[in-house]
C-alpha cells in the first residue's frame, strides 16, 4: 500500500511538495451510483430498479428500515455489475446507499421503485452515477476500502460540501477509474490501531488505548480510534474500516 508510483511528468506542481513527504499508493474509484429514499421503507414495501437493464433482486421491508437497508445493500452487491456497496458514510438516515460498479462506463440506473402492498405511502426513490478522471495535482477523496479515492469535484457533486472532510491528499498522476495513482497525502506515519466501534475508511479521532502491555523490554499497546464528523477532534484518517474491536491502519495527521 505505501508504494510510489512512478513520477511527476508534468510541471503541474509550481511550488513543492516536500521532498519528505508520504507518498501513499491508491486506487481510483470506477463509476458509482447512488440510490436515495426519501422516506424510511415501512410494512410491505418492496423495492426493485435495474442496473444496465438487469434487475436487482427484489427487496422486501424485514423487521425495520435499517435492517431493510442492509438487505437493499447486500442484494446490490450480488448484482453481476456491481463491485461494491454500503451506506452512505455521509447519511445519518441510512436512506442513501452508494455502489461501485466493476466497469468503466457510465450505466442506466431505471424502474427504481418502492412498492407498498398494503396500500400505504411508499418512499420515492432518485438515483444518479458519477465518475471521472482524476487529474494531476488534483485534491483526493477517499471513498471505500481498498484505497479507492476519488476527484474532490466528482465527490463533492455526488455527496455534498460534506465530503471535503474526507480529503485525504492530492494526486501526483492522471488516472481513469481503476487506475493505481500516487497521492501526496496529509499525515507523517502509518501505524495499526484498534477500532473501538465499528468504523469505515475515512476521517478519525483518538478514543483512548487498549492492551496496554508494560513488560521490561515488551512495551506495547494499541491506540483506539474511532469515526469522527467534526474537523476538530481528528487525528487521522482510518485506510480500513471494520467491527469494534479490529486491527485497522491508521493514517497519522502532521
Amino acid at each position: 500500500m505505501p508504494t510510489t508510483l512512478g513520477s511527476i511528468t508534468k510541471p503541474i506542481f509550481l511550488v513543492g511538495p516536500e521532498s519528505g513527504k508520504l507518498a501513499l499508493e491508491f486506487t481510483a474509484a470506477g463509476t458509482m451510483g447512488k440510490l436515495v429514499l426519501s422516506a424510511d421503507m415501512i410494512a410491505q414495501d418492496s423495492i426493485n430498479g435495474k442496473i444496465g437493464g438487469v434487475a436487482m433482486g427484489a427487496v422486501t421491508y424485514a423487521s425495520n428500515h435499517d435492517t431493510t437497508a442492509a438487505l437493499i445493500v447486500t442484494a446490490l452487491k450480488a448484482h453481476a455489475d456491481v463491485a461494491d456497496a454500503k451506506i452512505s458514510p455521509l447519511d445519518g438516515t441510512n436512506r442513501t446507499i452508494v455502489f461501485y460498479l466493476k466497469e468503466q462506463a457510465t450505466p442506466v440506473l431505471a424502474d427504481w421503485l418502492v412498492t407498498n402492498g398494503g396500500g400505504g405511502t411508499a418512499a420515492v426513490t432518485s438515483t444518479a452515477t458519477t465518475g471521472a478522471a482524476i487529474l494531476q495535482g488534483m485534491p483526493i477523496v477517499q471513498v471505500g476500502e481498498d484505497e479507492l479515492v476519488m476527484g474532490a469535484d466528482a465527490a463533492v457533486a455526488f455527496w455534498g460540501a460534506a465530503i471535503a472532510l474526507r480529503t485525504i491528499g492530492v494526486s501526483m498522476h492522471y488516472a481513469l477509474p481503476g487506475q493505481l495513482l500516487t497521492a501526496f497525502v496529509k499525515g507523517y506515519a502509518v501505524t495499526y490501531c484498534k477500532l473501538s466501534a465499528t468504523a469505515i475508511p475515512g476521517p478519525a479521532k483518538v478514543t483512548g488505548v487498549e492492551d496496554v502491555v508494560m513488560t521490561p523490554g515488551y512495551e506495547f499497546g494499541y491506540v483506539n480510534f474511532a469515526n469522527t464528523a467534526v474537523a476538530t477532534d481528528q487525528a487521522g484518517w482510518l485506510l480500513d474500516g471494520g467491527a469494534d474491536g479490529d486491527i485497522a491502519r491508521v493514517l497519522l495527521l502532521t
